[in-house]
């Protein structure tokens, strides 16, 4: 670095052309630093690394300009392989880790034959703002056989997950170096309810407090309960009794996802269980269930045993291979789904059973339980 005072215009020529001519200044011209100051004094580099010029253009720079000094940069044109990435980075960058201040002025001195001090004026913002966000939710337990959890997806209760939480400064998007803040996760479960409530229930739940690691990620590990189904919000909370101002946002720290813990509940069947009825030729039957992980089309299948045609071994019972496949419909409003089809009981006798049975499980792998005989889940 070479510095340019037009005080010393005239001595700075002269120095010039002494150089031109191979004339040797004086052993001062390799000092500490890189600089020209009177009396007729060029300082060099102290290691012996850099060669001295002085180019006339900066000169007349520096009187053009009515300059007061210039600083000239060795690293911008510096050729690749000539200084280490860590040699370079220290050339540019300072760290401030847990500084008790919001602003910084920057000075710089130079020692020699002659001594020099420059303050810059204008300070620099100390940035204290760190953002905490959650980086990523991941669980082995995902209905969707993908580890990492996307929004609104389904988790079985029970099931393990590992919460990643990361932290940058706010302006930089870098890692403190140290920092003493502890974070938690709170999950907040709206729970799920047959019928209509006039007060919604939850079920909360957090993570004991854990220290950020220093300048990496963070990862906590929490068993979802398995007593509790429904829309259950994660939320990083965070603390510090330190210097920095923690900065969380709902965008950053929040998520939502399901749990699901229990099985589909059959609420009501038209015919009703059980129920003693004359003959139809094309019965409208229709199922309802709650579930909140809730079904897919091709996960369900409906099946019709008419006693009066299908019980070929005269058994009474509903065998596999007796059973008739039926196609149905599937809608749903909520948690509530609504399974409908149509069933021709000719063939049947007055007083001979029809039963029907939903094959296939919930999109958490549950199935649907049988009615109180276990026999089927609707019967007529």
């Amino acid at each position: 670095m070479i510095l340019l005072n037009k005080q010393i215009t005239i001595q700075l020529i002269t120095a010039y052309f002494c150089l031109a001519a191979g004339l040797t200044l004086s052993d001062a011209s390799w000092g500490n630093t890189a600089g020209v100051f009177p009396p007729v004094v060029n300082e060099g580099h102290r290691s012996m690394q850099y060669r001295i010029t002085i180019d006339p253009e900066l000169v007349k720079r520096l009187l053009d300009d009515d300059l007061d000094f210039i600083t000239c940069d060795r690293l911008s044109m510096a050729e690749d392989g000539s200084m280490s990435g860590l040699h370079g980075f220290g050339n540019w960058a300072l760290s401030f880790n847990a500084i008790d201040t919001s602003q910084v002025l920057i000075r710089t001195s130079t020692f020699g034959v002659a001594n020099s001090t420059y303050v810059h004026p204008n300070p620099i913002e100390i940035d204290q703002s760190i953002r905490i966000y959650l980086d990523e939710l991941r669980s082995n337990f995902s209905i969707d056989e993908h580890p990492i959890v996307s929004t609104n997806e389904l988790l079985a209760g029970g099931s393990t997950v590992s919460i990643l939480i990361d932290h940058a400064y706010a302006s930089t998007g870098l890692r403190p170096l140290t920092n003493d803040i502890k974070v938690r996760a709170n999950f907040e479960t709206k729970l799920a309810s047959l019928g209509n409530q006039e007060t919604q229930t939850w079920y909360n739940v957090s993570t004991p407090f854990t220290d950020l690691n220093a300048n990496q990620p963070t990862e906590i590990t929490f068993t979802l309960p398995a007593n509790v189904s429904g829309e259950t919000t994660l939320r990083l909370e965070a603390e510090t009794m330190g210097t920095f101002d923690i900065e969380l946002t709902q965008e950053d720290t929040t998520t939502i996802f399901i749990i699901d813990s229990f099985s589909p509940i059959i609420t009501s069947t038209s015919p009703p269980q059980n129920e003693h009825l004359n003959l139809a030729e094309n019965r409208t039957v229709v199922v309802e269930l709650y579930d909140v992980a809730g079904f897919s089309e091709e996960d369900i299948e409906t099946y019709v045993w008419l006693e009066g045609n299908h019980d070929a071994n005269q058994n009474g019972n509903a065998d596999l291979n007796e059973r008739v496949l039926l196609e149905h419909i599937l809608s749903k409003n909520g948690d509530t789904w609504q399974i409908e089809f149509y069933v021709n009981e000719t063939g049947n006798l007055e007083g001979d059973l029809v039963r029907v049975f939903l094959e296939g499980n919930d999109r958490d792998g549950k199935s649907i339980p049988l009615n109180d005989d276990h026999q089927s889940h609707l019967q007529w």
